[in-house]
C-alpha cells in the first residue's frame, strides 16, 4: 500500500520517470493556505478576501473572511492585518481595535484605491455622494465649495442640486446660489434672462414695447 500525504500536508519529493516509487516527503500547509485531501496535491490558497494563521490547514473553513468592506490585496493572505479598505472605504483606530471592518467614505469625499488612507475631501467645483471612489464635476452654471455632498446653481439659474441648472426666464431674477426658484420683478418691471438681483428689473415706461422701435419711413 503506498503511504500519502495527509489533509493539510502536502508532498515535497519528486519521482524521477520509471524510478521505484518512494513514500512521499510529506511537509505542512503554510499559513494562508489549505489541503482537505490526502495525496501529494499542492496547498489551495486562500481567496482574495479571506486569511488564515493556520498551520497545515486542512480544510477551507481555516480561511476566515475580512471584515466588512474590507478585502486582502492577493491570494494566501495569513493576519487580519493583510486586509485592507476596500476603494470609497476609510477605517478609523477604534475600528480597528473593535475588528468591525471599514465606513464609506462621507459625501463631500472620496478614496480611489484600497488601502488604510483616509478619504480625501473634494475640490472646490465637484461633489460626491457616499462612499465615492471619485469626485465628480458640477454641472454647467453650477459651483461648489471644497468637500461638498452636490452642486448648487449659480445666481440668475435655477434647478435642482447636481443640475441641470437653466437661466431664470425673463422678468425674473434670482440673488442666491442654490436651488432655489426664480423671483419675478415687480409688476410693470422687466429684466433680462438669467438675472442675478432685483436691481436688474427696470420700470417699463407707459406705452412703450418690450423692443426697439424705429419710425416707419
Amino acid at each position: 500500500v503506498m503511504c500519502a500525504c495527509t489533509p493539510g500536508y502536502t508532498s515535497t519529493n519528486t519521482q524521477p520517470p520509471a524510478s521505484t516509487p518512494q513514500p512521499p516527503m510529506c511537509s505542512a500547509c503554510s499559513v494562508g493556505s489549505y489541503k482537505s485531501t490526502a495525496g501529494s496535491a499542492h496547498c489551495t490558497l486562500c481567496l482574495i478576501g479571506k486569511y488564515s494563521s493556520v498551520h497545515a490547514a486542512s480544510s477551507s473553513e481555516t480561511c476566515s473572511q475580512c471584515p466588512s468592506n474590507m478585502a486582502t490585496s492577493h491570494p494566501g493572505s495569513h493576519l487580519l492585518t493583510n486586509c485592507i479598505c476596500l476603494a470609497g472605504y476609510q477605517i478609523s483606530t477604534a475600528q480597528i481595535q473593535l475588528n468591525v471592518g471599514c465606513v464609506p467614505c462621507e459625501a463631500g469625499s472620496y478614496k480611489a484605491l484600497p488601502g488604510m488612507q483616509s478619504c480625501l475631501e473634494c475640490v472646490g467645483g465637484s461633489y460626491s455622494a457616499i462612499g465615492a471612489t471619485e469626485c465628480r464635476a458640477c454641472g454647467a452654471f453650477s459651483f461648489s465649495l471644497p468637500g461638498s455632498p452636490t452642486c448648487g446653481c449659480f445666481k440668475g439659474y435655477t434647478g435642482p442640486n447636481n443640475g441641470p441648472c437653466r437661466s431664470c426666464l425673463a422678468a425674473t431674477y434670482k440673488e442666491t446660489n442654490g436651488s432655489a426658484a426664480c423671483s419675478t420683478c415687480p409688476l410693470a418691471h422687466w429684466a433680462p434672462a438669467s438675472s442675478s438681483s432685483q436691481s436688474a428689473c427696470y420700470k417699463i415706461p407707459t406705452g412703450s414695447e418690450l423692443f426697439d422701435c424705429s419710425v416707419c419711413p
